[in-house]
């Protein structure tokens, strides 16, 4: 049960960089000093993900009806398979078709 495992703390400084499974919990303490603290986080997810409820899965972006798949500006498609075919097939690409 989640309950039963302990949270677990990650000491970061400045450019460090951490990969999460998509399934990990994460959260995040506040900024206890009087730096400004920022972070960048990106969550990749398949083409066929779809939502369970109604609404924006974050505030201020695009709603969703339940079943729909997230797509739009801020969830933008950042690895189209068809397209890496695309380029493989073109001369002189490592990988190509030959002349």
């Amino acid at each position: 049960m989640l309950m039963d495992i302990p949270p677990q703390t990650i000491d970061m400084k400045r450019g460090d960089v951490v990969f999460l499974h998509p399934l990990t919990l994460f959260a995040t303490h506040g900024n206890r000093t009087l730096d400004d603290a920022r972070f960048v986080l990106i969550h990749f997810f398949g083409q066929e993900l779809t939502t369970v409820n109604d609404g924006p899965l974050l505030p201020h972006t695009t709603n969703f009806a339940a079943g729909s798949k997230v797509t739009g500006p801020y969830f933008p498609l950042v690895f189209d398979p068809a397209l890496s075919e695309e380029l493989a097939a073109l001369p002189h690409h490592p990988g190509g078709e030959e002349e």
